[in-house]
């Protein structure tokens, strides 16, 4: 809860220089707490090179004995036909190795595809070809050198969103590959706390019904999700023309409609001032929200909202870097961080997340991205108290029909599959069926 890491000093870009907030953040930042170390030093140096240096990739390691050659990288991308399908196309990335093990795996994003396949193309998959899968962390640090080969910027915060991405999907099918060869889930290979979790629908329906809509009627839709085996939902107000006051009395209703233990999260998507966010907080304290997410834009006005309602904020998906993650802690802004593997920079990266949210505090959640999300979650006690969102089957039907051996939700609970790698077989006429050449 908020009231367990108490609110100092804030920070935001227009600090001056001399306050307390700038110099107690640049302590914590140079005392190596807000970096994550040696594991990447990539990370804090991408882009500080001369834009007249040449930009060179550090050697490729040495294979070991019982290595995974890296032969090939095929990319395709699925569309399902369905709203949702063209706005979240999936890239399907499948990695052949030399020794015959294939780590195939999916990731979904809004827009800049063409570039993100570009940069596969021609900046990372060259880089990887003959690396051992099994160095993974070689691997990842290797690629992110693509970023200053490619797309130098001058400055180490200045991340090119499209190549998050790519690097992400790419990420992605090592772990699955990885997994494969040594035999083992991922949720296992990164911990195994569980291999069950609370499934949050997350489904664009259920966003404020509307001034003239029944509230008898919104909640039988509610009970629908209870029905159907789910275990929470997360709500999207924040919507204009509604007030804060009537988004409260919509939640309120909600609670009521699906009773105590199912858990209710609530997502603004920045859309709010931060007076608008606190007065929404302090309407729904009794209602039990597991958190309210990206109340507002600027991290110094989400760590206000914290402070204000005693409301866990959880925020963590618009940023694209390890950076950007941390500052989110380093402010106070955020109870849980809901940092996406698919827009940045993989599992990998989350990991990495994760090992400094822990040194802060700070829960953990991934935004969307079942496919991974599932296995992430699970290999963390957070998984167990904030679940894995989910689409429902019609807004979502690859997830729930292209998966062979998919687990449906039930009681609640999602049971991840204990294949190696991700688990997922994949059923090749449903792939056939909405597969786009690149």
């Amino acid at each position: 809860m908020p009231g367990d890491r108490p609110l100092n000093q804030s920070y935001s870009k227009d600090t001056p220089a001399d306050s307390p907030a700038t110099i107690n953040r640049r302590r914590l930042i140079t005392s190596g707490i807000g970096l994550v170390g040696a594991a990447i030093p990539l990370m804090a140096n991408a882009g500080a090179h001369s834009a007249a240096m040449p930009i060179v990739a550090p050697p490729i390691p040495k294979p070991g004995a019982d290595a995974l050659v890296i032969e090939s990288i095929e990319l395709f991308w699925l569309h399902d036909g369905t709203k949702m399908g063209a706005a979240f196309p999936r890239l399907f990335v499948r990695i052949y190795t030399k020794e015959g093990v294939v780590g195939e795996a999916y990731t979904f994003f809004w827009h800049s595809w063409d570039k993100v396949i570009e940069i596969i193309r021609d900046g990372i998959e060259p880089l990887l070809i003959g690396m051992d899968a099994l160095q993974i962390e070689a691997c990842w640090q290797r690629a992110w050198y693509v970023l200053d080969r490619e797309f130098g910027r001058g400055t180490g915060n200045s991340v090119l969103p499209q190549f998050t991405r790519a690097l992400a999907a790419v990420d992605n099918a090592l772990w699955d590959a990885v997994g494969k060869a040594y035999g083992a889930p991922c949720y296992k290979m990164w911990g195994a706390h569980t291999n069950v979790l609370p499934a949050i629908s997350f489904d664009q329906r259920y966003r404020h019904p509307g001034a003239n809509y029944d509230a008898k009627k919104f909640g039988a839709h509610m009970r629908e999700l209870v029905d159907m085996g789910f275990g929470g939902v997360k709500l999207k107000p924040g919507r204009p023309p509604f007030t804060p006051e009537e988004d409260a009395e919509w939640v309120h209703i909600v609670r009521d409609a699906v009773g105590p233990d199912f858990l209710l999260q609530a997502d603004a998507n920045q859309r709010w001032n931060v007076d608008q966010a606190i007065d929404f907080g302090r309407r729904v304290q009794d209602v039990g929200l597991r958190w309210l997410e990206e109340p507002c834009r600027r991290r110094i006005d989400m760590a206000r909202v914290r402070s204000a309602t005693g409301l866990p904020i959880c925020a963590g998906q618009s940023e694209i870097t390890i950076d950007g993650a941390r500052y989110l802690m380093t402010d106070n802004a955020i109870d849980i961080c809901n940092y996406d593997p698919g827009y940045a920079c993989g599992p990998t990266a989350w990991r990495k997340v994760y090992g400094l949210a822990q040194s802060f505090g700070v829960e953990m959640s991934v935004h969307q991205q079942p496919q991974m999300a599932a296995h992430l979650m699970a290999a963390t006690p957070d998984g167990v108290k904030h679940g894995v969102e989910v689409y429902l089957p019609d807004m979502d039907p690859l997830f729930w029909q292209m998966i062979e051996n998919q687990n449906k939700v039930k009681n609640g609970m999602y049971v991840l599959p204990e294949g190696p790698g991700y688990g997922y077989v994949y059923d090749e006429k449903i792939v056939a069926k909405y597969r786009h050449k690149v």
